[in-house]
């Protein structure tokens, strides 16, 4: 009877776990790969990447996972190609010379075509209430 029981509350827990697996409710943002690992993945993968962005006004948006030092930076190799990602929802950007950018942020989107297509800016993790 008590293997039942413990079987029992076995699968209640895997299937809760399972339902609240990406749920809006959790706090913590995906688990981020490098920019490198990203542009690799298949079209169609949806990927969440973490580096500096670099968003030059006549140019294509990048996140990098090195930028120079210099104002404005620019982007250290490797780099993707972020399409619908704003600079003005880059969180803590600054903007020198036509070029907005920020030291580090967390995006998420879709691989397609050695780009990251239809991204959008992961918010930073929320502390646990206690």
């Amino acid at each position: 009877m008590r293997t039942g029981l413990l079987a029992a509350l076995g699968a209640v827990c895997v299937a809760a776990a399972a339902c609240t697996h990406g749920s809006s409710g959790s706090t913590a943002p995906p688990s981020p790969i490098p920019v490198a690992s990203a542009a690799s993945q298949p079209d169609g993968t949806k990927v969440t990447v973490s580096g500096g962005v670099v968003a030059p006004v006549s140019s294509p948006v990048h996140i990098c996972e090195a930028a120079t030092f210099s104002i404005p930076p620019r982007c250290v190799l490797p780099a993707l190609t972020v399409e619908g990602l704003h600079p003005s929802s880059l969180p803590g950007a600054s903007t020198d010379g036509g070029v907005t950018w920020t030291s580090h942020v967390t995006v998420t989107g879709t691989m397609q075509g050695g780009k990251l297509t239809g991204a959008e800016v992961v918010p930073a993790a929320t502390p646990a209430s206690a």
